[in-house]
């Protein structure tokens, strides 16, 4: 198929996962009701032979021999998948709890997330390529997900920045607190293009700006794990970048005026949301949600 008329094969491949997972008993506790039906609408609009996985996973049989070949291949990536949802979404509500007024999803792809907060009434933007922002919009469209403040922007990121797309955009305030969310991103972008992006997440807001993001740190994975995962992108001809590493992200941030206020490791995740349900997948090593403010 024409690269220009379909989605990524990574965020493809995400909602065949999640909806896989949202399908099965024991993760079912972890999914959002909302976002399990809207996987599951994604998947009944994806070409052949990929809208066969709906069929598939809804099997209890092949959907519990798909989740064993998955954890033996890529030990840790589906807990990693299920865990970022988890928590960005009771991070987005906390912000939103905090005062935070409009939300901004970088590298949109195929989440859920800007959808949730725009049917909540708060302004929501999704940023990707113009290719995928295309796609994402008649996407929505026709699964019938359009509202008023749901905003889809193409930009090209790495060469435009953030600034000048937003700013033009009739419906972005810069005087109101705004959250930035960056889920699965930075790993997929060169160190000059994290710098630009704090960078404009400062100049877009006269108010203080909220962070939430993902990151993986590969010098603390098994090196086999972290060498599956790069093969794994770059057969489906994607690349990932910079790995910026737990240590050296808190002075990144702070060079943009930026705080950590929070992280979640693999040990956290455990603790609170599997060992709870008697879940005993792996999740990554080394993989981190983490977010941060900027000084008011």
């Amino acid at each position: 198929m024409n690269n220009n008329k379909r989605f990524s094969y990574t965020a493809t491949f995400i909602i065949i996962k999640l909806f896989g997972l949202s399908r099965d008993p024991q993760f079912t506790p972890l999914v959002d009701k909302k976002a399990s039906e809207y996987y599951e609408k994604v998947i009944s609009q994806l070409p052949s032979p990929l809208f066969f996985f709906k069929t598939l996973l809804k099997n209890p049989w092949l959907r519990h021999f798909s989740i064993f070949m998955e954890d033996l291949v890529l030990p840790g990536d589906l807990m990693h998948l299920l865990m970022r949802k988890v928590y960005i979404k009771d991070a987005i509500f906390q912000a939103l709890n905090d005062g935070y007024e409009q939300v901004v999803v970088l590298g949109s792809g195929l989440d859920f997330s800007a959808i949730r907060t725009s049917q909540l009434q708060y302004n929501s933007f999704e940023l990707d390529s113009p290719n995928t922002i295309r796609l994402k919009y008649d996407l929505l469209e026709k699964l019938n997900y359009h509202n008023p403040f749901l905003h889809f922007v193409s930009s090209q990121i790495k060469e435009k920045g953030i600034v000048t797309t937003l700013k033009s955009h009739s419906d972005f305030r810069t005087d109101v607190p705004t959250l930035f969310i960056a889920e699965g991103f930075l790993d997929y972008q060169e160190l000059d293009t994290i710098h630009r992006i704090l960078d404009d997440m400062n100049a877009l807001t006269d108010h203080k700006s909220r962070f939430l993001f993902t990151l993986f740190d590969f010098e603390e994975m098994e090196p086999v794990d972290a060498q599956i995962i790069r093969d794994s992108v770059e057969f489906v001809g994607e690349y990932l970048k910079y790995n910026i590493g737990r240590d050296h992200i808190e002075e990144l941030l702070h060079t943009h005026d930026f705080s950590l206020r929070w992280v979640v490791d693999p040990e956290t995740m455990n603790k609170e949301k599997l060992k709870p349900l008697d879940i005993e997948n792996p999740l990554f090593k080394g993989f981190y949600i983490m977010m941060a403010e900027s000084s008011p």
